[in-house]
Order: structure tokens, then sequence, then C-alpha cells
């Protein structure tokens, strides 16, 4: 069923886009933020919407909502229980181009948010996701327009896709680096950099990027569209820049590496890695690579 659910949901993607649109750790060198707080935060009830659909898990005790039900809350509080029941997960396609839908704010018990679940919400300018989410699914807010989203430490995997046509984004907001440095992206618009361009750190805006010494690995996609970063600083044991790390970096013009040329050089560095990166100079502890 989960098969037939996810080829039906891929072939209405040619399609979705025309269907919904008519419907209504940073150095201290780095920027101070002067933006301010997100959008629309307090348009949300202080209680959890009433009215969504919802399927009870196997487990008995949790729940998985699965649709706008008779909710008619433009701003959907998504709580931590609805009749009793856990609130853990919002499912596939749960929102599905749904034009209305001005904003959502997820309870700290979700973990997991399914793959087209907000695709192409059109109206949807306010995203809150709560302190338990773990998955981002394919295609989850693709399509959306808000201009901020904040990712979780508990965040741990997202899925390609899931912030594909987000071209209003213009901040992602962290606050801690070493876990973002853990998320695992799944590919192509999985990182919200690609729409935003410029990350935060603790309301600091990232320019310079020290990777911290415990990282041995830079994940794919980690830093992809990042175009705040202007330099990265290496340590010596770094081991791996996975594909696509800091692709479409445009403003990364310095690269300080801790060791020397021929230590960088047998770095493991995976495909497209430095893809668009114009000008950039790598400098080595006896020379530039």
């Amino acid at each position: 069923m989960k098969k037939i659910l996810a080829l039906i949901l891929c072939f209405s993607l040619i399609f979705a886009f025309a269907a919904c649109g008519n419907d209504t750790e940073p150095s201290t060198d780095s920027t101070p933020s002067t933006a301010a707080p997100i959008p629309g935060i307090t348009d949300f009830s202080a209680t959890p919407s009433e009215g969504l659909a919802y399927d009870v898990n196997d487990d008995g005790v949790s729940c998985t909502v699965t649709g706008i039900g008779e909710c008619t809350d433009q701003y959907i509080y998504v709580g931590d229980e609805i009749d009793g029941y856990a609130v853990t997960a919002v499912g596939p396609a749960a929102f599905y181009c749904n034009p209305k839908i001005m904003g959502v704010q997820f309870g700290d018990s979700v973990t997991s948010v399914g793959d087209y679940a907000f695709f192409d919400c059109g109206s949807l300018k306010t995203v809150i996701l709560g302190d338990g989410i773990i998955t981002l699914g394919e295609y989850a807010f693709a399509g959306c327009k808000m201009k901020t989203i904040s990712i979780p430490e508990t965040m741990e995997t997202i899925a390609q896709w899931a912030f594909y046509d987000c071209f209003l984004l213009e901040e992602v907001r962290i606050s801690d680096l070493d876990r973002w440095l853990a998320i695992s992206f799944g590919g192509s618009y999985a990182n919200p950099l690609q729409c935003a361009g410029s990350l935060y750190v603790d309301d600091v805006l990232l320019t310079e990027l020290t990777i911290p010494q415990e990282q041995l690995r830079i994940g794919q996609w980690a830093f992809a569209g990042c175009t705040s970063l202007t330099q990265v600083s290496f340590h010596e044991n770094v081991a791996a820049i996975s594909q696509r790390a800091f692709m479409d970096c445009d403003n990364l013009k310095t690269i300080l590496f801790a060791g020397t040329v021929d230590q960088w050089n047998a770095l493991e560095k995976g495909s497209y890695w430095n893809f668009h990166l114009k000008d950039l100079i790598i400098t080595c502890t006896d020379g530039e690579a």
C-alpha cells in the first residue's frame, strides 16, 4: 500500500504545481543578526487545533495526523495529543496542496513529517518545528512560502526535495553546529540553505566557519547553497568532505587547512563538493593547494 501511495504521489508531482498554482561553531568575526523574530508566531492559538483528522497507530496509544478534518484554523497547531492519543507524526500528504493554511506549529511529541505533508500549501508562510522532530519526508514543505525556518537539535534526517521551490526562504536558523553537521541530507533541496542562502547559529550570521575538532567528516549537502559563507577553516584531522558539501557557496573564497598540501590532496572528496565555487583559494601550512 505504501509503494502504491508513493507512486501516486510521485506521478502527481508532474501536475501538482500547475493544479495548485491558482489557489489563493561560528567564528568571532561573524556578523550579528538584525533579523526580526519569526513572523506570524503570535497568530497561533495557545491551545492545539481541534478537529484534525487522525489515525491511531499500531501501539494503541499514539496517533498520526492524516488531514485537516473538520479543523477550520488557518494557523494549525499540531499539539502533543488528540483525544488522549500522543501525536507522533504528520502523515504523508496530510495537508497536500491546501491553499488555506497560513502557518503550522508542531508540539514536541511530533517526531516526523511525512512525504508531501504540506506540499505546495501556497499560503503557508510560518513553520515552527517542535523540539522533537527527527525526520522530514520528501517534498514535506515543497512550494511553501516561509521566509525563516529553525531546525531543532533533534533533527536527524531530511529527505530530498523537502524544501524544493521554497524560494522565499531567507534564513535557516540553528543553535548547535555539531548537530547540524550530524543531519543526513537526502539529496537536492533537502537542505533549506539551497533556497535561503543564509545560516544563523545562535542568531549570528555564519560568515566564517571553523569545523569543530570532533568533526572528521563533512556530510553530503551540509552547506550546499550557503551564500553567507566567505571562509572555512579545517583542522588537519578532517578525513572526508562528502559530495556537494559546499556546492553553490557563491561567496566562499578562502579555505584554510591546518595541514600540508599533501594532506589536503589526500583528503577523500565527494563528487561536486566544490561545484560552482569560483576563485577559491585553499591555503595549507606549506602553501596553496
